[in-house]
């Protein structure tokens, strides 16, 4: 398979994937699991908009609601509740239930961090209106996004084959020598 095809298949796939990052505005509140993150784990230092991620902050992650959103998350089965901005993505398409991962802090407030999950209520207070979404329709920001994924994702693809060159130029190096008996 040439690189060319290979490079259309995964941008396909990466564009096919954007497509589930837009909120839905029709929903105020939700119901789902609450995780929390931040308690030393491997993280980067940045969240997704750029903010020094601090687990001490009241933010959150979430798949879907713009950046700078407020959401009242209200745990099910105590009744507590904190408010938190979004300025990060996550929880994990993999982990379907989960509809929202708190900051060390914000978790703190509702549940004990040794449960590490439980079922809450989200409500929408705000949308996002911190500048970078303002004006912008979703078809907007998705292409924004995708243009800037497809950036960082083909930069991270021309270093791989760059890398597998080398790998291929070695190997027929080898060969040759090994062909031609190692002579000079």
């Amino acid at each position: 398979m040439s690189v060319r095809k290979i490079e259309f298949i995964f941008f396909f796939f990466i564009s096919l994937s954007l497509c589930s990052f837009s909120a839905d505005k029709t929903e105020k509140s939700f119901y789902g699991l609450a995780s929390w993150y931040g308690g030393g784990e491997p993280l980067n230092e940045y969240t997704a908009n750029g903010e020094i991620f601090n687990p001490y902050y009241y933010t959150c992650a979430t798949r879907t609601f713009p950046f700078g959103s407020r959401l009242k998350i209200t745990n099910l089965s105590n009744g507590r509740s904190v408010i938190v901005r979004v300025n990060d993505r996550g929880p994990a398409d993999w982990l379907p239930l989960r509809v929202v991962d708190l900051t060390k802090q914000a978790f703190r407030e509702i549940e004990d961090l040794n449960k590490g999950l439980t079922y809450v209520q989200v409500e929408v207070i705000t949308g996002g209106d911190n500048g970078e979404t303002e004006g912008k329709t979703d078809e907007e920001l998705k292409y924004e996004l995708t243009k800037a994924i497809n950036e960082i994702v083909k930069e991270e693809i021309k270093n791989i084959f760059k890398e597998v060159q080398r790998e291929v130029d070695g190997i027929n190096s080898a060969n040759s020598l090994a062909e031609g008996g190692g002579k000079l």
